[in-house]
């Protein structure tokens, strides 16, 4: 009996996660520059109240009119590169972000998605929010499609389980240049009980650690139907930002939960960053499987200065 419950509680969860994902907007005219998107993303997480990441109250439903991501968002870098101007979209970047993308060793791709998030921040509104010391990019570029078909992010680099006594070793090994395994060892002060796993809830008090400072950057929403998840998502990406998506399908009875950063729809669904192989950057949340939202996180960096970036 407990079996048929379970399976009955699955599906339709599925049906709702597929119905909220065919509700759709009709896209504007509209331009999207990056600061118009850190204000939209801050009016939305104040007017509409999305939780902070302690919470569970959940948030009103809100439409907003969606950009033309065809426009341009990067406008800056050296001024000597003949391809400095070239206009590169939300959609873009994250089909394009995968050399430089952090690798998803040992269950870390909560850290993958997260730095994803950040490398997108760093790169087209301030280049602080990652230091250089982590930053990778294209240096080998020769035109601008060279850039657009390499997104600028950080090291992707594998754990070598031969090569080290532990993934706590390798990442205290590796943490003066790889940003994934700093921000593991902040999250977990214990070696004893080192893991590569994390959830969104943790993301907050991980930044506020990593920059030494009490501003609240990460918000999370937390709802009850898969309907209200599609709608907040599709209303966080109107805005020109993406949002980090905890999804879940069930395998052999248990739960496989997965993080990916997501930043495109259309009438066929929500379009994420799997974090996984090139061929998935660019792929439906309820791909593979997946049919369960749990979680959504947007990262909040209107406390930084707008500047450009030489990432590109």
């Amino acid at each position: 009996m407990e079996k048929i419950f379970v399976l009955i509680s699955l599906f339709t969860c599925f049906l709702a996660f597929n119905k909220g994902a065919n509700i759709f907007k009709e896209k504007n005219n509209s331009i999207n520059h990056i600061d118009d998107s850190i204000k939209k993303l801050k009016s939305l997480n104040g007017e509409y109240s999305i939780v902070d990441t302690e919470s569970n109250e959940s948030s009103p439903i809100v439409s907003l009119s969606k950009p033309n991501f065809g426009e341009t968002y990067y406008e800056g870098g050296n001024e000597a590169d003949n391809f400095q101007k070239y206009n590169f979209t939300m959609g873009e970047y994250f089909e394009n972000l995968f050399d430089y993308i952090p690798y998803n060793s040992v269950g870390s791709c909560g850290y993958v998605a997260l730095i994803a998030a950040m490398s997108y921040y760093d790169t087209f509104y301030n280049d602080d929010i990652i230091p250089s010391i982590y930053e990778f990019n294209e240096y080998a570029a020769k035109n601008k499609n060279d850039l657009k078909y390499k997104s600028p992010g950080v090291m992707r680099l594998p754990y070598n389980e031969n090569a080290y006594s532990s993934y706590y070793e390798f990442c205290n090994e590796t943490q003066n240049y790889n940003l994934q395994s700093k921000l593991l060892l902040l999250n977990n002060e214990n070696s004893d009980n080192f893991t590569g796993g994390t959830n969104g809830w943790t993301f907050n008090g991980l930044l506020k650690k990593f920059y030494s400072s009490d501003k609240n950057i990460v918000k999370g929403e937390k709802y009850t139907t898969q309907v209200e998840y599609i709608d907040s998502i599709k209303r966080i990406i109107d805005t020109g930002n993406p949002a980090i998506l905890q999804i879940s399908k069930s395998v052999n009875c248990d739960l496989d939960n997965h993080a990916v950063v997501a930043y495109d729809y259309d009438e066929n669904g929500i379009y994420a960053n799997f974090g996984l192989e090139k061929s998935a950057t660019h792929k439906l949340i309820n791909s593979d499987g997946y049919n369960t939202i749990f979680g959504i996180f947007t990262l909040d960096f209107s406390s930084f200065d707008h500047k450009h970036s030489n990432n590109y």
